[in-house]
């Protein structure tokens, strides 16, 4: 009886996983490079907290715009398109989709690689769908590295023109000093001095 019961669910098990849809993942892991030049030498250009900047990539990706992009331009879910609103084919894409964050050994180095994974039944489409989303990553990420970098050195360059405009100003008004009291002035001593003894 037990071995009949055992081949009975073990042939109802067969069946019925033959008969589920297969359903495929693909995974791409991103790694997060630090700054690779001492803090001591040179100050990082962007200074926000990566598990921040992480969290608001994330949401950009997953925005309903990129999303749609995606859809739109590989013909995804072109049924439940027909038959659902825009925000729950969007709903259900960002439910099969998943992004993982790990964290660095190190605690001052904040992220050191972070995971997007996507599942589908289109075994064609999931890799695809998952390279798009790690180069939407990547292009976020580049872009607002670059605004960041961008206005700091804007910054840096104001500041720099601030300090140059008043080193000048003062030096004028040193040489200025200097000939008002031409012949009193600290640095011209030795020749008072000599001046005096001959």
């Amino acid at each position: 009886f037990v071995f009949l019961s055992s081949l009975l669910l073990a042939a109802l098990g067969i069946v019925v996983t033959s008969l589920l849809p297969n359903v495929y993942r693909a995974t791409t892991t991103i790694l997060v490079d630090p700054q690779k030049i001492p803090e001591k030498y040179v100050t990082s250009t962007v200074t926000t907290d990566p598990n921040a900047q992480m969290n608001t990539l994330t949401q950009q990706v997953l925005s309903a715009s990129r999303l749609q992009e995606i859809i739109n331009r590989d013909n995804l879910y072109p049924e439940l398109r027909r038959k659902k609103s825009r925000e729950e084919v969007l709903d259900f894409m960002r439910k099969k989709t998943k992004i993982e964050m790990k964290q660095s050994p190190e605690p001052d180095q904040g992220l050191s690689s972070f995971t997007i994974s996507f599942e589908d039944k289109n075994r064609l489409q999931v890799a695809l769908i998952t390279n798009q989303l790690a180069a939407s990553f990547i292009d976020w990420n580049l872009k607002t590295r670059q605004q960041q970098a961008i206005s700091t050195t804007q910054f840096l360059g104001s500041e720099l023109q601030q300090a140059k405009q008043g080193l000048e100003q003062q030096e004028d008004q040193l040489e200025a000093f200097k000939l008002r009291h031409a012949g009193s002035t600290p640095e011209e001593l030795n020749a008072n001095l000599q001046t005096l003894s001959r």
